[in-house]
Formats: C-alpha cells, sequence, structure tokens
C-alpha cells in the first residue's frame, strides 16, 4: 500500500493572496485616461429618385409579376410624394400614410381610381429599394414582395 498522502501542498500562496512582482518585470502601465467622444448620425438617408422594377404578387393562388415604376420627387418631415405606374399604364399621385425613417425603412401608400397598394420596404445597399407590397381593386386583393432599382 502507498503511504503518500492524499493531499500534496501546492505553495505557500493562500486563496486571495498576492504575490509582489518586482517593479522591473512588470510592464510599464500608465495612468492616464483615454477619452472617446461617439458621435450619432443624424443623417437621413435620401429615398429622392427614380426606381424600376416588379412586385411579384400572389393573386388568387398565383403568382403575378407586375412592372412597376415609382418616382419619389420630395421627401420631408416624414412625409414622401411621388408617382407610380403600374405596367406602364396608369401614373398614379400617391401619398405616405406612413413613415420613413434616418435608417431608409418607409411606407407607402396610394388610392386612385379604386386601386389602392402599401409598399413598405427600405432602401437597399446597392441604392434600390425592396420589400412588401399589398395591392387591391375593389374585392380583389394580392400581396406578395417588390425589388426596384435605381435608375440613373
Amino acid at each position: 500500500m502507498n503511504n503518500r498522502a492524499m493531499l500534496e501542498g501546492l505553495e505557500e500562496r493562500r486563496f486571495l493572496s498576492v504575490t509582489p512582482v518586482l517593479a522591473s518585470a512588470a510592464p510599464h502601465a500608465t495612468t492616464s485616461a483615454v477619452h472617446a467622444k461617439v458621435q450619432h448620425s443624424t443623417a437621413v438617408v435620401n429615398l429622392i429618385g427614380k426606381y424600376s422594377g416588379t412586385a411579384s404578387l400572389d393573386f388568387f393562388g398565383s403568382s403575378n409579376d407586375v412592372d412597376i415604376a415609382l418616382n419619389i420627387k420630395s421627401q420631408q418631415s416624414g412625409k414622401l410624394k411621388g408617382t407610380i405606374s403600374l405596367n406602364g399604364s396608369m401614373d398614379l399621385d400617391f401619398k405616405v400614410t406612413g413613415t420613413f425613417n434616418a435608417n431608409g425603412h418607409f411606407t407607402l401608400s396610394y388610392k386612385k381610381h379604386g386601386f389602392s397598394a402599401t409598399l413598405t420596404g427600405h432602401k437597399t445597399s446597392s441604392g434600390g429599394l425592396a420589400g412588401t407590397m399589398s395591392a387591391g381593386y375593389s374585392v380583389f386583393n394580392a400581396d406578395g414582395r417588390f425589388s426596384l432599382t435605381a435608375k440613373t
């Protein structure tokens, strides 16, 4: 049988004790504080411009592509104004019923001549617009997604 102790002492240090370090061995420490200013951007993403693309809308169980041309003419105090054309046939003025924020998220709505639509989306990193769309005429409704690129 082995007569060795089951527990061995490791060192003379104890819980929460400290061992002095020679000043020459310690890294050079500074006591100066670092001050940094955090600046918050107050710039608002500019949504003004011409955009074109398609919306893929589900209508009575089938998907239909709709061509969209969007011209946002003004952006002020949380409101957007412009025109929208669907399939190149209708030029409709619209007013935003929602808001847009500094990050480029927006809601656009229009209702004219029995047609209505709401586009909810954001400005993409490539400068276009993308999001969801709900459109209707009388009792017919269609929902889907849209993707528009900025026209130069």
